[in-house]
């Protein structure tokens, strides 16, 4: 994610190499040219990034190929920018060997977008990151200083960088006990994990059974 003239240089970074680094570094090393362009960002084409603690900047130019069926540029590419933006700053605060994940964010769209808007600047800015999930927001302008879209985020903690894990479930037993958790789980998705206090102590829930280590797919516990 460099200045637009250069080429950029799509792929992945290799997992052990990731999580080695400390997320500023991992997230400066993409926007040098140092480290490969997440794929996603191959339609996109984002240029003059940059990122401080706390703080991503991208910036990329709409056109005729983003548009919809209706003759304007597509949310999803607000989304993809500002998603991005997002995660981008999130991980900028994490150190080496953790990673994070989107659980959710609501978009907001203020002005439509077309071929003529020029430059877009999306910014992603943390709001508050914890041990276990992080809050974002992110905004797009262009060039006059308007704004197009904002978003709002929460990004899920994980321990390790996602290439890293390999279960599809998570166990309860990893959980501290009377205390709510959500934990990544790489296949399956995102499980919401209890101790069996949830819902008044209905242990039927989630299964709960003691300290006996069980494990949960996504959406068991509901």
């Amino acid at each position: 994610m460099t200045d637009s003239p250069e080429p950029l240089q799509y792929g992945l970074t290799p997992v052990e190499v990731m999580a080695k680094m400390p997320g500023i570094d991992f997230v400066r090393g993409i926007f040098e040219g140092t480290l490969p362009t997440p794929p996603i960002m191959q339609g996109v084409k984002p240029f003059d990034c940059t990122v401080e603690p706390g703080v991503a900047v991208l910036h990329a130019i709409p056109g005729l190929q983003h548009y919809n069926p209706i003759g304007s540029v597509h949310g999803g590419y607000a989304a993809i920018l500002m998603d991005s933006a997002m995660g981008l700053a999130i991980h900028s605060m994490l150190p080496a060997g953790t990673g994070y994940t989107t659980l959710e964010f609501k978009i907001s769209f203020i002005r439509g977008m077309s071929s003529d808007t020029g430059t877009i600047r999306a910014e992603g800015r943390t709001l508050n990151v914890g041990r276990r999930a992080a809050t974002a927001e992110a905004r797009i302008t262009d060039a006059s200083g308007r704004l197009l879209a904002h978003a709002f985020g929460h990004l899920n903690g994980v321990a390790d960088p996602p290439g890293q894990q390999q279960r599809a479930d998570v166990r309860i037993s990893d959980v501290e006990p009377h205390v709510w958790s959500i934990k990544r789980a790489s296949r399956s998705g995102v499980a919401r994990i209890c101790d069996g206090h949830c819902f008044g102590g209905t242990t039927s829930v989630c299964g709960y059974r003691g300290e006996h280590p069980r494990y949960l797919r996504a959406n068991d516990c509901r």
